[in-house]
């Protein structure tokens, strides 16, 4: 973690004992990763807690890693999936991602089933 989000944080934590209301996405550290923005949006919508997502199981391991394809996924106010790969979401959250703790699990080729159209316009969420 960087020096200025320590800093963030420190000011958020005074705000909030003062009551002031900070954003959930604005507790994050989104520093290192690709697509800063998707995963504000991720967070937003799972109100910054990966257990209110829903795991998409897509079986196959790499670097020894058996969730290397799997995914969290949320959906945004228009019915887009909006989702990050798990190994994303471990750096993000700081924690092991436990499939059983999510709303749900699907099966990878049910999501992708249903969200045939990114893939073939190759507009994948993530």
């Amino acid at each position: 973690m960087d020096n200025n989000f320590e800093l963030r944080r420190l000011i958020q934590d005074e705000l909030e004992k003062c009551g002031v209301v900070v954003p959930v996405e604005e507790k994050f550290d989104y520093s290192g990763f690709d697509k800063p923005e998707l995963i504000r949006q991720f967070i937003k919508l799972c109100n910054g807690n990966w257990r209110y997502t829903i795991y998409v199981r897509k079986y196959g391991k790499r670097y020894d890693d058996e969730q290397y394809f799997d995914l969290l996924f949320v959906v945004n106010d228009f019915g887009h999936p909006i989702c990050i790969p798990v190994p994303i979401a471990r750096k993000l959250f700081k924690e092991e991602i436990g499939s059983a703790f999510c709303l749900d699990i699907i099966k990878g080729c049910t999501y992708e089933l249903i969200y045939k159209y990114y893939y073939t316009a190759q507009d994948l969420p993530f």
